[in-house]
């Protein structure tokens, strides 16, 4: 992020409070479509997974805006950084499903 927008910033203050967005946020989304996952199969999951894009970017948006941007500025790479924001964050998310599953043999969570 520090390559896309002019001012660096402590990449460590940004991935604490990137991490401490996602975690809100996933919590709360997943509170809000735990009902879907008794619909059957794998469709609660991909109604998860299509409801997280969304949400996924409005978290790298507020991490954009408070500490890359001032009020109302845009950067020319924001969108870009944005979208690759969300696809690093869902390649991260593979090994934690797969750490869920193979730890146990199931689905601890």
């Amino acid at each position: 992020m520090n390559r896309v927008f002019p001012q660096p910033r402590n990449i460590f203050a940004v991935g604490a409070t990137r991490m401490l967005l996602g975690l809100i946020f996933g919590t709360a989304l997943a509170m809000i479509s735990f009902p879907f996952a008794f619909i059957g199969g794998p469709l609660g999951f991909v109604i998860y997974l299509v409801g997280l894009i969304p949400v996924r970017l409005l978290e790298w948006y507020i991490t954009f805006k408070a500490f890359y941007l001032a009020a109302g500025d845009t950067a020319p790479g924001m969108k870009r950084a944005m979208w690759s924001g969300v696809v690093v964050s869902f390649l991260l998310d593979i090994p934690a499903v797969v750490g869920l599953v193979t730890a146990t043999g199931f689905w601890i969570c």
